[in-house]
């Protein structure tokens, strides 16, 4: 229990607050060990949960309002299907990033973002096609496979839990300082056919600068107390 003027952690069964004498309203009563409540204290509900592919069902339901609604817009304007494809690509990827989690009893990090990353390059190899580009191979491949990867990297720090709260957030901005030099390069290479960085600089100073000092503040003990309270990290 923590001060709600302050932020100091309480003792259990504190009046007030020992640092700024904020009256605690309703502090935890110190009982003994043996003790036990003559009713309980929450009764048990049943909840009834609905299923995944319940839920999968009705998104699909509620996407094919808009799906219907621009493809016959569509054909009524052009005769055939042009640009509704886009529209309906989009919407084909947001099912997919809302139900992937949806896979297995249990959402799966890997499992998730690979279906996400398929719809993706698939949406935009279609996006290719449509404008006739060349731009696909170069620099939409290798970005997106990138980019996935920073975030499973992010995910499995975030999963594993093996680095402090600061130390995981120092890495993860790192990473998407990485992510934005590979970034920069893939554009010279695809597009200006030069090895080279301009933009990405920027950030890439920022983000290694707030890395930096994340893994300062890991290291004192202190400014960690004062963070844990005042954010309850």
């Amino acid at each position: 229990m923590y001060c709600v003027q302050c932020g100091v952690e309480l003792a259990p069964g504190t009046a007030e607050c020992p640092l700024c004498k904020t009256p605690v309203l309703s502090p935890d009563p110190v009982r003994p060990e043996d003790y036990r409540p003559l009713f309980p204290q929450k009764q048990s509900q049943t909840k009834t949960r609905m299923g995944n592919g319940l839920k999968a069902i009705l998104i699909a339901l509620i996407l094919m309002i808009p799906a219907v609604s621009v493809l016959i817009s569509d054909l009524s304007l052009s005769g055939r299907i042009s640009w509704s494809g886009l529209v309906l690509g989009g919407l084909a990827v947001f099912f997919v990033f809302l139900t992937s989690p949806m896979y297995g009893r249990e959402p799966r990090l890997g499992v998730v973002l690979f279906l996400d990353a398929a719809a993706v390059l698939l949406y935009l190899l279609y996006l290719e096609d449509y404008t006739g580009g060349r731009w696909f191979v170069p620099f939409a491949l290798p970005l997106t496979v990138v980019f996935f990867l920073c975030l499973a990297l992010i995910g499995l720090l975030t999963e594993k839990k093996r680095l402090s709260v600061l130390k995981t957030v120092g890495v993860s901005l790192f990473i998407l300082a990485a992510f934005c030099v590979i970034c920069d390069l893939l554009i010279h290479l695809a597009f200006l056919s030069a090895f080279g960085i301009s933009w990405s600089q920027y950030p890439l100073f920022i983000l290694l600068l707030l890395g930096g000092i994340c893994f300062a503040a890991d290291r004192s003990e202190t400014l960690k107390e004062k963070l844990k309270k005042k954010f309850f990290l």
